[in-house]
């Protein structure tokens, strides 16, 4: 029986088709099928974050109760972006957020986390 080197060198490569050149079995052929599939979905969002009663209050504490909705919408989008792994928006948000309502535990810590993410430590530490 001719290796592979000498049937490529008897027929040329422009001859074989890919399954001759490569043996792959049908495990390998399904897991690969299901990867590219998984590759063009988008990631996962979290469509309807929710904030939690204790987030909201520490809002309307820290900045009033006519600007604590407005903030909360910007916590949940940072909260979405965070999710879809966009943490360059992420941190855009949390970083106005912060500088407005610094006393925000749940706010420092997404932007915290956001900044280790990006793999900006010094920052992150802060």
């Amino acid at each position: 029986m001719a290796s592979a080197r000498e049937e490529a060198e008897r027929h040329g490569p422009g001859d074989r088709t890919m399954d001759e050149w490569v043996r792959v079995d049908d495990d390998v052929r399904e897991e690969a099928t299901s990867a590219v599939k998984r590759g063009r979905r988008p990631a996962p969002v979290a469509a309807g974050v929710e904030i939690e009663d204790e987030v909201k209050l520490e809002l309307n504490r820290s900045v009033g109760a006519t600007r604590a909705p407005r903030l909360e919408q910007r916590l949940a989008d940072a909260t979405r972006a965070f999710t879809a792994e966009r943490y360059g928006d992420a941190a855009r948000i949390l970083r106005k957020l912060v500088e407005e309502a610094p006393r925000v535990a749940a706010a420092r810590e997404l932007c915290g986390v956001t900044l280790y993410r990006q793999g900006k430590w010094k920052p992150a530490i802060k």
